[in-house]
């Protein structure tokens, strides 16, 4: 019986503190502890009063769970590397089988491209004759296939003993500078290098061989760096030292050359002048000749030009000639 007038009174007391809100009894219990203690909280927005009621016991959160929104798939051109182009024909293309092969070799090493986007990008820089062995492998084929039957169709087909004598027996040609001479001759070592015939290491075979094919003055004038220097690219960069020292010499002795043309030049004039008088003494001669050749005799004498037997008199009075032949029926003339 008290028990019940006991709970009657605090259900007053609850309808009387919660009015027309429902309220449980934790709830009221929770206002009147913070109310004993003087607690004041902060409840401007919802998110204190979600501090607090996490502060005095569990509760459940009611906030959606974050959901990562699926990425929108954009679709964006194939990356492939941008090589430089390869026809297959002679003199046709921007480079060369053995450099295209490197290229290609180099962006394989360098793992930035898949081995898929190398061959997009090969068959993007494969032209002409080329382009058509890549067509007749077929779409369905692999970048090593495609190097493989390139290389079978362009690469090297010397043998080593064949390189190799072009390699000693290189010399530098009329003309060919040091830099020329030794692209020439390093192709060379690279092709050897490639049928395993010499090693990358072998660079002091390259500098005797270089110096060895040197033009003669050339040559005995860089003696002393080839046995002073060990690095092949610092005895290259002697060479083309020397060399440039010669050429300016050169052009210092050039300086002479207007005289010698001026020389040349009067000498020429001269030997005009010589032959204009040489012709004109010709002429002068013939027409003297001309006039020292006699028409007739005066006199009792016989006339050179007419036939046997003629001779002719004169009368001193009248200037009249008179020509007598004795039988050729020819002479008469004034």
């Amino acid at each position: 019986m008290a028990d019940s007038e006991e709970e009657q009174q605090e259900e007053g007391k609850f309808n009387m503190a919660t009015g027309p809100v429902d309220l449980t009894k934790d709830e009221v219990k929770l206002l009147e502890a913070l109310k004993i203690f003087g607690i004041q909280p902060k409840c401007d927005t919802p998110q204190d009063m979600l501090r607090i009621a996490q502060a005095f016991g569990s509760v459940k959160s009611e906030e959606p769970e974050h959901v990562v929104p699926k990425a929108t798939e954009v679709k964006v051109g194939y990356q492939y590397p941008k090589l430089s182009i390869f026809f297959g024909d002679q003199g046709k293309g921007e480079v060369t089988w053995d450099t295209f092969k490197y290229e290609v070799e180099a962006t394989v090493n360098s793992k930035v491209f898949k081995s898929e986007q190398v061959l997009l990008g090969v068959r993007r820089a494969v032209k002409g004759s080329a382009g058509d062995v890549l067509r007749r492998l077929g779409p369905d084929v692999t970048l090593q296939e495609v190097m493989q039957k390139l290389d079978s169709t362009y690469g090297c087909i010397e043998s080593r003993e064949s390189v190799m004598r072009k390699f000693y027996s290189s010399q530098q040609q009329t003309g060919e500078s040091v830099s020329a001479y030794a692209a020439r001759l390093e192709e060379f070592f690279e092709t050897a290098i490639h049928l395993k015939a010499l090693k990358r290491s072998d660079m002091d075979v390259l500098k005797t061989v270089l110096h060895a094919g040197l033009k003669k003055d050339l040559k005995h004038l860089s003696t002393y760096q080839c046995d002073k220097l060990v690095e092949y690219d610092e005895f290259k960069r002697e060479l083309r030292k020397i060399e440039a020292d010669m050429k300016e010499s050169v052009g210092e002795t050039k300086t002479c050359k207007p005289a010698v043309n001026v020389e040349k030049k009067e000498q020429s004039d001269l030997s005009e002048m010589k032959e204009l008088l040489k012709q004109l003494n010709h002429r002068i001669d013939q027409m003297e000749k001309k006039q020292e050749a006699p028409q007739y005799y005066i006199g009792r004498n016989y006339y050179r030009g007419q036939g046997r037997g003629a001779y002719a008199t004169s009368n001193f009075r009248g200037g009249r000639s008179t020509s007598h032949d004795r039988g050729s029926g020819h002479g008469t003339f004034l």
